[in-house]
């Protein structure tokens, strides 16, 4: 975790995102909501605007989507969701591969069980070239 928080302290945006993102990334594994919230919110506010960095910043958007909803807002967390499902590409696994179990995992706070099993199998079925997000999914 220092480690991300060392890259997040860089003067390269880029590298900047990539900690604030993978930092906002553990305290979602540790379950820490607040500040995983905060850290992906400052990657949604970078100035940089070249394709690795929306690419960023949609990934950031998902997790915090998924933070609000861990935090009791699971209904915008999902209309926001499904709303960069709707409108991105979905060959890009990683993106979608993250948005579906984040959405999977609005759904079970939102008591959703079908439509969160529904969610994670798209993962599973669509995105298991990956192992990091194929696993969580299972």
């Amino acid at each position: 975790m220092t480690q991300y928080e060392k890259l997040s302290r860089s003067s390269s945006s880029e590298i900047k995102m990539l900690g604030q993102f993978k930092a906002a990334s553990v305290n979602v594994l540790l379950g820490k909501y607040g500040p995983a919230k905060t850290a992906f919110d400052a990657v949604q506010k970078a100035d940089s605007d070249d394709s690795g960095a929306v690419k960023m910043k949609l990934l950031a958007k998902i997790g915090g989507a998924r933070c609000s909803a861990e935090s009791g807002d699971a209904t915008a967390s999902i209309a926001t969701i499904l709303e960069i499902i709707k409108n991105e590409d979905p060959s890009d696994m990683r993106l979608f591969g993250n948005a579906y179990n984040a959405l999977g995992h609005c759904y079970v706070k939102d008591g959703q069980k079908k439509a969160a099993l529904l969610a994670f199998l798209h993962t599973d079925v669509l995105y298991q070239r990956d192992a990091e997000i194929h696993a969580e999914a299972l």
